[in-house]
């Protein structure tokens, strides 16, 4: 059981760092000047569905896990950001 806990701790820690370097990513892209250019356009909006991508499948998978609810409901947020900034929502 003790290694069952250790496994845990360090997949739980391998998830809060493949968070922060998606969470990292996805607030470079969402306020790089140089991103928001009209030529620029097709780009960012390929980087930020890779982002939405991501927080959808945390959303999915990690739902169940009460330790993560501060990170869902962030996740949540981070959602609705891109997709206002892809300009998924209505009028």
């Amino acid at each position: 059981e003790r290694k069952a806990e250790k496994n845990f701790d360090i997949a739980e820690k391998n998830f809060q760092a493949a968070q922060k370097a998606v969470d990292d990513f996805f607030t470079t892209v969402s306020e790089a000047d140089l991103l928001n250019q009209p030529r620029m356009e097709p780009l960012r909006k390929l980087l930020l569905e890779k982002a939405l991508n991501y927080y959808l499948e945390v959303v999915e998978t990690q739902s169940t896990n009460p330790k993560l609810m501060a990170k869902l409901a962030d996740a949540h947020g981070r959602l609705g950001a891109i997709h206002l900034q892809l300009g998924d929502h209505e009028d």
